[in-house]
Order: structure tokens, then sequence, then C-alpha cells
């Protein structure tokens, strides 16, 4: 891709967010996804031919088609924020532009679909090969998936405590942040009622329900440290705004879980030919026929719990959507926040605007990689350590 100089068209005041959107038919910005590419949005050929020329010829902008179908809004808002230099690149390089292999829209969001085997279970000890040197269990909470995936049982062979993750797929069914929070309380407050103190690890979507948490054990007389990977409720929803669509339609959210949960399990580059073909199917119960015809392709997942999972992640996504961050009561507990290099949104505080959830301190670290891959990293399970209140004095 070539770009020279950025320019605004002729007429001085053209806007190249505002001219794609014009050439697709869409009026408001906020009713779609920012993170999907234009081709899930029903980019058809005749689109991608006038979108191709008018951008080279009034933007300076030469995208091959190939470049093209993989273009999203969010990368135009860059653009057009000034960001150009990201856009020039040569032909033969990595290009950040459009076809970096980035996690966007569900996929960001959902890693995988956990272990089927154990999902109904709240509560289950993960296995620690270290010498557990720590006296007070690490509680941890996964992303909106809500079940333990490989990844979760790798990080905890180097964590030097007792390891309890939660996991809330048995409440499937709930449509709010505190009905899931109160439906596993009871098992978290088994975990830490010996030390009357808690430590809680939450990634992601996790982070909702950790906070709710705290605050229900922080009444009960508990006290403890919250330790946050790249989760936060002002963070995870302007990331859910920008990926999936501020005012997206149900339909149009279950065709990017769909396209996104299949793309996850099959790790395969169809996702554009997967949105197109559930955006053209009328209902809900259509869509998900189709899935089945996809899920019954592999043996990893059975149908049932793939369903389940599809309808549990909208009920989730909703739950962010509609949540109110003005109205929350603080919790008292300290926070610390373990943040991503790679930076998933611009625009947002360096704490995530966590200090405005709590009275106690926040503590920012930062590791490398992106919402997804920074759970691989093997320093994320030594700040875990690091972070133990019971190894740093602050405990009992």
């Amino acid at each position: 891709m070539v770009v020279a100089e950025k320019r605004f068209g002729s007429s001085g005041g053209e806007n190249v967010v505002e001219t794609v959107m014009n050439i697709m038919g869409i009026r408001n910005i906020k009713s779609v996804s920012l993170g999907a590419t234009l081709s899930e949005m029903g980019m058809d050929s005749l689109m991608a031919v006038e979108i191709q020329q008018t951008l080279e010829r009034n933007f300076d902008l030469s995208l091959t088609p190939e470049m093209l179908r993989s273009l999203t809004f969010q990368k135009l808002l860059e653009y057009n924020e000034g960001k150009a230099k990201e856009f020039n690149v040569t032909e033969d390089e990595d290009l950040d532009f459009a076809l970096k292999d980035t996690p966007t829209g569900i996929e960001l969001l959902v890693r995988n679909l956990g272990d089927e085997t154990r999902c109904n279970e709240v509560m289950i000890e993960l296995q620690s090969d270290t010498l557990q040197l720590a006296t007070l269990p690490t509680i941890m909470i996964p992303g909106i998936e809500g079940t333990a995936g490989q990844v979760w049982y790798k990080m905890a062979k180097n964590i030097n405590s007792k390891v309890n993750m939660l996991q809330f797929h048995r409440f499937a069914e709930l449509t709010s942040i505190k009905e899931i929070a109160e439906a596993c309380y009871e098992d978290v407050k088994t975990v830490v009622k010996a030390n009357r103190q808690f430590y809680i690890v939450a990634y992601s979507y996790g982070a909702f329900i950790a906070l709710e948490l705290v605050a229900m054990l922080e009444k009960a007389g508990f006290h403890g440290q919250l330790l946050l990977i790249d989760g936060a409720p002002h963070f995870l929803t302007k990331l859910t705004h920008l990926h999936v669509g501020e005012n997206i339609t149900d339909n149009n959210l279950y065709d990017l879980i769909l396209s996104g949960v299949i793309q996850t399990v099959f790790r395969e580059n169809i996702r554009e030919l997967l949105a197109l073909q559930f955006s053209q199917l009328p209902t809900i119960e259509k869509k998900m026929e189709k899935f089945d015809e996809y899920i019954a392709k592999q043996s990893v997942h059975s149908s049932n719990y793939s369903k389940a999972m599809v309808h549990a992640i909208f009920r989730r996504l909703s739950t962010v959507k509609k949540y109110d961050l003005i109205n929350f009561e603080p919790i008292n507990s300290p926070i610390i926040l373990i943040r991503s290099a790679e930076v998933a949104i611009q625009n947002i505080d360096e704490d995530y605007s966590l200090q405005k959830i709590t009275k106690g301190t926040v503590i920012v670290e930062k590791i490398e990689g992106s919402h997804t891959t920074m759970l691989d990293n093997p320093i994320l399970s030594k700040l875990i350590n690091d972070f133990n209140p019971s190894l740093t004095g602050k405990g009992n």
C-alpha cells in the first residue's frame, strides 16, 4: 500500500469515515462495530470498487482488494484523527493497517471456549508446580467465556499459592453482573473464610464479577486485594462499544458472536464469509441452526455447550453495554492493574479510571502482549505472585 500526503478531498472538508459510510449506506457510526471489517458489514463488490477508487482519488490511499476487505472503521477513524503514519508502509512489510494478525471484535474478548468437561463446577482447584510459599489462596476469574481454558491451567503451575478458579458457566442464564456475582458468592466465601482475607485475580470481563464480589466480601467483614488483568469497567465498556458497536441490534450482535466463536474454534480465516452467511439469515433461530452445522464438524465442544456459550456471551456483552459507570459504589480494597503494552483502545486514563472505582490505592504495571496474548507472558504469573498480600507483608 502506498500513501502520499494526507488530504481531505477537493472540497477541503471531505472526511474518509463519512465517505465510506455514505457509500455503504450507513447513517450512524454508533450503529456499527468499529472492529468489524467492511466485508463483515455487508460491503459488496460494487461498493468495494467505489470505495477503492474514492480512497485513492480523494485521499491518496491506495489499497489492494485484500486490504480493503480487511479494513475497519476503527482504522479509518485513526487515519482521520491524523495517524497517517500507521499507513505509511510498503507492500512487503507486515501491514499494521489492515493485515496484521491482531484479534478484533468478539475474538478480542473470547480466547477459547474453555474446558467443557468441568464447565459446571463453580470453583475448581488448579495445580501449581511451585513451592506454595503464600498462605493466602489465589482466586482467579476468567474472561467473558466464564470457564478455565488451558492458558489458566498453564499459568497456575507457576503460582506459588493454592489456586482456585472461579467459573460462572453454570449461571449462563443470568442476565446481570450482580446476579452472577451473587450466585458465585458462597463458593468464594468458602475459600476465603479461613483467613478472613481475599486475593482475587480477574481478567477482562471477570473484572466486573470481581468488583461485585469484593463489595460483598467487604460488607461481610473481609479485607484483601484485587489484581485486574486488562480489566476495568470504564475500559471494558469503551472496548465493547468500539469492537461490538454502541447501538448494535440483537440480530447483528449474534452475527458477530457466532462468526467470532466459530473463528475461535476452527482457527481458520473465514470470519468474513461467516459473518455474511449469518447476516443473511432472518432470525436468531435460523442463525443457531447454521451455527450447529459448523459445530458438528469438530469434536472438541458439544452442540449444547457451544450454543449455551453463544447465548451466555450475548447476555454478558449486553450487561457491559448497559453497565452503570456513574452510580457505582466504590470499594475500599487496593487494586493492581496489569495492562497490556499493545493498547486495545485510545484515549483512556493510564489506570483505566480505576481510581473512581476504589477508595484504596491503584498500582499500574504494564507487560508485553495484546489483550489476549498477554495471558501467555510468563511475567504475568510472577506479578501475581509478587502482589499476593501474604507475601508482601500485608496479610493478617
